[in-house]
């Protein structure tokens, strides 16, 4: 059974923006800047071209940003594009341990019954 996907892109961004792989930390603003594309289905077609304008960077260091998020799987490929008229279409996803669950950086830290947190427990 396949993981379920991340609900919206406010549970994506949550999980992205604090997991702990470093290897990916100079591609927040790239990852940034493609988040702000994706519809209701987390997929998004801007060209690399249009996100190095968002972010600043060169177009090619865009490409090494999406390749570097595709292989850890915080981005999936959903239709290659060409050269010519037509971008990749990307879907925003969150990679998975075997069990299915997000890896143990991602996770909400548990809240009591009352809704608060462990450590804001009055005593």
């Amino acid at each position: 059974m396949a993981p379920a996907p991340p609900k919206d892109i406010f549970e994506w961004s949550r999980a992205y923006f604090r997991n702990g792989d470093r290897a990916l930390n100079e591609t927040r603003g790239t990852m940034a800047a493609l988040m702000t594309y994706a519809n209701g289905d987390l997929v998004c077609f801007p060209s690399q071209r249009r996100l190095a304008e968002d972010t600043g960077v060169h177009h090619d260091t865009v490409g090494r940003h999406l390749k570097k998020n595709i292989e850890a799987g915080w981005l999936v490929v959903v239709e290659r594009g060409n050269s010519f008229k037509n971008t990749t279409t990307y879907r925003l996803s969150t990679p998975r341990t075997g069990a299915g669950e997000l890896p143990a950086l991602v996770q909400s830290t548990p809240r009591t019954a009352a809704g608060v947190l462990p450590a804001q427990v009055p005593y």
